[in-house]
């Protein structure tokens, strides 16, 4: 009760206004369901203004709170402002409402165009087309089980109403950064592997030893720092601790470690299409001029040749 959603209202001209004008607002406010009880109007010295604090009977930073001040709080408000008066909702369930709208109008705009970026920067790092196609797909799909892991654990197990607003743009800005970063330094080893000569499969097992710890190290202090919001009282900060940790630890361990070696793997030097990692040139005693003079004891277990 101590945080109400208050309407403030003006008279066009900057005329006096009347308390028999506020009326109807006031009634209307009190007919909308969820509304538990709206006070008096105060007016300001002139009285050309005057506010109409409503307390709502749910939590004003609930999702229920922003949804019912979006909907039927503004339509009563917009509804029963008699005509020469001009009518604005604020408070923090308000607030929240109208900045969960600016976020999701600007996702539509920030998530192809980073995707777009990101996608270019791929190319030109790897020299490739198709490689960073696999890398965009396995963060997406790395964001989207991470996005709905959360609802499924705060939404439909937790019985909260919803996730927090502003989860998707976190996530994007960590996970398919971080996940961007991991998948970079991997396929960098891969190609590095792969021109090297000898089997695709084996590279990809070279590139894999070499690269995991590394991977696997900054993935865990990653998450274990950005987890310990996950005990945070706020609901928010919870849903965001949880997030960021699982999002990380699946980009680390199943993106980079898991998908992106088995996509290279199954693709073989055609990941790396148009520009392929050619193998290294082969000198007369069947060593490649890229590869030291003793043979890699992994490739021999690996291909079988002696």
């Amino acid at each position: 009760m101590s945080d109400p959603t208050t309407v403030y209202v003006t008279a066009d001209g900057g005329r006096a206004l009347d308390a028999a004008e506020l009326g109807t607002v006031q009634r209307a406010l009190s007919e909308v369901a969820g509304v538990g009880e709206v006070a008096a109007p105060v007016f300001d010295a002139d009285r050309t203004a005057a506010r109409l604090d409503a307390y709502l009977t749910v939590d004003a930073r609930s999702q229920r709170a922003r949804d019912l001040v979006a909907g039927p709080v503004r339509q009563a408000v917009r509804e029963a402002t008699p005509a020469g008066l001009t009518a604005h909702v604020g408070g923090t369930a308000a607030v929240f409402a109208d900045v969960a709208t600016a976020v999701d109008r600007d996702l539509r705009t920030v998530f192809p165009v980073a995707a777009a970026l990101i996608a270019l920067i791929l190319v030109v790092l790897l020299r490739s087309l198709a490689a960073p196609v696999v890398l965009m797909v396995a963060v997406g799909l790395c964001f989207a089980a991470t996005f709905g892991a959360s609802a499924l654990v705060f939404q439909h197990l937790g019985g909260e109403a919803g996730v927090t607003f502003v989860l998707p743009l976190v996530l994007f800005l960590f996970v398919v950064a971080l996940g961007t970063d991991y998948n970079i330094l991997i396929s960098d080893r891969l190609r590095e592997e792969m021109a090297h000569g000898g089997p695709a499969r084996a590279a990809v097992a070279r590139a894999v030893r070499h690269t995991a710890p590394a991977i696997a190290t900054a993935g865990v202090v990653l998450a274990a720092s950005f987890g310990s919001l996950a005990v945070n009282a706020d609901p928010g900060t919870r849903q965001l601790g949880f997030a960021m940790a699982l999002g990380i630890l699946l980009s680390a361990f199943v993106v980079s470690l898991l998908l992106v070696p088995a996509a290279a793997a199954l693709m073989g030097r055609g990941m790396w299409w148009p520009v392929r990692a050619t193998p290294g040139r082969r000198d007369g005693t069947g060593r490649t001029a890229a590869e030291p003079q003793g043979r890699r004891t992994e490739d021999l277990q690996v291909s079988g040749r002696p």
